[in-house]
């Protein structure tokens, strides 16, 4: 996948929408917040970063053992071009969600790991610096 602006010039979102920063076989789940019309920038709530081999295809059929999926909620909020963001698919969100609300001693709930104060950081930079024309 692109940019939006590939494909469209100024994607809109609602509040409370899920969408989808993603950059190689990395994905950011969020929440949008609120988008600032005037600036083009989305305001989101981290959910959750799933982390997939490159080799691996078939993203919609599940999550394979060797997908890491950190629980993003409770980080920091983002305030990002509007462009780097698309709406987040069903088929790609509820495989994910249930590993958030397990309980903790729970089988899903095991498999989500404790995200490093870096990682985020650096996926987002990394994006940043894939994407200039974003800024």
């Amino acid at each position: 996948m692109g940019l939006l602006s590939e494909q469209q010039p100024h994607p809109t979102f609602q509040s409370c929408q899920i969408v989808c920063l993603e950059h190689e076989a990395n994905r950011l789940y969020a929440e949008v917040v609120q988008v600032a019309e005037p600036r083009q920038v989305c305001w989101v709530r981290p959910l959750i970063l799933v982390l997939q081999p490159s080799d691996e295809l078939g993203w919609y059929d599940g999550i394979s053992q060797a997908t890491r999926l950190y629980n993003l909620r409770g980080e920091v909020d983002l305030l990002l071009p509007v462009t780097l963001f698309r709406a987040a698919l069903d088929e790609e969100v509820i495989p994910v969600l249930p590993y958030l609300y397990a309980e903790e001693t729970s089988e899903l709930a095991l498999k989500l790991e404790r995200v490093e104060p870096t990682q985020l950081r650096q996926l987002v930079q990394t994006i940043c610096q894939a994407h200039p024309e974003a800024f």
